[in-house]
């Protein structure tokens, strides 16, 4: 309700000396006041709302506070906005209605169960309308007792008609309630400096959030921002990135189990036979050794040990000098080569190769052993016998059956 001074101003208004004045507000109608909002004060609590956010924009937008004349077109502006978005659904109500009123009038069920007034007609329009709607009530009644199912299905119809109805006038009484706000605001002398600031403000952040787009572009281009990140998953030079690392690693990974298949082919025929007879011999050479072995270096891991029958071995991790080495030097079995450097380790200290294109280091403990002259004569022949006892033991387990596999047939 309006004060003592002619306001509507709220007790906790923080924007004084503002005021909402009632000589702007644009009362409705009393039926349409009862309708849509049943009490005047329910009417002015939502106008004073409307207003305060037309004021709040203004001071947070624009940072200033609106005038008094401004405030006053936004009364005017919100007593008839408010009306006319909160009035559509009655009024599609109303219309639904009466649709739903002329429908029944031609259903099925109208004529057998609404019976005439047989009393004097009515004097007034409204008397008539209200009887008619008692006789229909009463025959609908009837007809619900009689077909319930049938009169079911009507009454939804209806209530589906009714709804659709109230549901579209409120959207189209709010849609011409909001052209006619921005046609009121653009053109009211009062609000023209209201509006002229706001376009103001929009088009100078547009063209600062422009500017600075452009100026991050250039600094880009320029080199003097980060490009993005491999993790940045809307950039292109990421996922570029990222498909390039993923098709290096998987041709490494191809060429890795590329290489651990022949591997795995190649060390197949080596058996732990050959293991022994290198460590038989390498203790034979050492009794005899005088000389004093250097302490092996403790960074190193039996990778780096220069046994002549393993894969890992010094000569076979890298090409020898004479030039490349062929595929089929590392296709020769380990006994084949182990015969090689025994046949060639007396005669040729050198790179001897086999008639399968094979180089072989000769073992650092034959050298030892020829230095020694004829005093370790017979300990070497029996080194050899035992060797050559074991490679005889290994041919005949080789052309044995081979029913067990691996480790089980020792």
């Amino acid at each position: 309700m309006a004060d003592s001074n002619g306001t509507l101003t709220p007790t906790n208004w923080r924007y004084s000396p503002l005021q909402i004045r009632a000589s702007s507000v644009i009362y409705p109608h009393f039926p349409g006041l009862q309708v849509c909002f049943l009490t005047r004060g329910r009417f002015e609590d939502a106008l004073t709302t409307y207003v305060t956010t037309r004021i709040e924009d203004s001071r947070v937008v624009l940072q200033r506070l609106p005038r008094q004349d401004e405030v006053d077109a936004w009364t005017e502006l919100g007593s008839t906005a408010i009306y006319g978005k909160r009035v559509g659904w009655p009024l599609g109500v109303i219309g639904g209605a009466v649709v739903s009123y002329k429908t029944a009038k031609n259903a099925d069920w109208y004529e057998p169960y609404v019976r005439d007034s047989k009393g004097p007609p009515e004097s007034s329009p409204v008397s008539r309308v209200l009887s008619h709607l008692n006789r229909m009530a009463q025959g609908f009644g009837e007809y619900w007792r009689a077909e319930p199912f049938s009169a079911g299905r009507s009454l939804g119809l209806s209530t589906i008609r009714l709804m659709f109805w109230g549901f579209g006038a409120t959207l189209v009484l709010q849609s011409l309630m909001n052209y006619k706000e921005i046609v009121t605001t653009t053109t009211d002398p009062r609000l023209k400096d209201f509006c002229e600031s706001f376009k103001k403000h929009y088009k100078d952040v547009g063209n600062q959030k422009m500017k600075q787009e452009v100026a991050m572009a250039r600094r880009r281009a320029a080199g003097q921002l980060p490009q993005p990140s491999e993790g940045d998953e809307a950039s292109p030079v990421a996922d570029e990135t990222a498909h390039g690392s993923w098709e290096s690693s998987s041709r490494d990974h191809h060429a890795r189990e590329t290489s651990s298949g022949s591997s795995d082919a190649q060390t197949a025929g080596w058996g732990s036979s050959a293991k022994k007879a290198e460590y038989a011999k390498r203790d034979a050479d050492t009794s005899r050794d005088d000389e004093v072995s250097a302490p092996r270096d403790s960074g190193k891991t039996f990778l780096d040990d220069d046994d002549d029958a393993s894969p890992v071995a010094a000569e076979y991790r890298g090409a020898p000098a004479s030039g490349p080495v062929s595929r089929s030097t590392f296709k020769t079995g380990a006994w084949d080569r182990i015969r090689a450097d025994n046949g060639t380790r007396t005669t040729n200290p050198q790179y001897s190769t086999s008639p399968t294109d094979a180089y072989i280091k000769p073992s650092p403990y034959s050298r030892k052993a020829g230095a020694d002259g004829n005093g370790s004569l017979s300990e070497r022949e029996k080194a050899r016998e035992e060797f050559d006892r074991l490679l005889e033991a290994e041919r005949n387990i080789s052309t044995e059956p081979n029913e067990r596999k691996g480790w089980e047939r020792w």
